[in-house]
């Protein structure tokens, strides 16, 4: 369990770094990309988030026994 919730928190401050990166530098006018591009990690962070609720959901509503 312990594994699992390092890299847990591990995909989150990575995704958080870089979108604060990246902002930052799309901010002072450094770098010209689109913002889409620039909240992409956060974008990425929620999708994993959506997909282990998915995941976890239909693992528990099959095996009742896990309840």
């Amino acid at each position: 369990m312990t594994v699992i919730c390092c890299c847990s928190k591990f995909v989150v401050y990575a995704c958080l770094l870089v979108f604060c990166l990246l902002f930052a530098l799309r901010l002072d006018g450094i770098i010209q990309w689109n913002y889409w591009i620039v909240f992409l990690p956060l974008w990425i962070w929620k999708a994993l988030v959506i997909i282990g609720v998915t995941v976890g959901s239909c693992i528990w509503w099959r095996n009742p026994n896990y309840r």
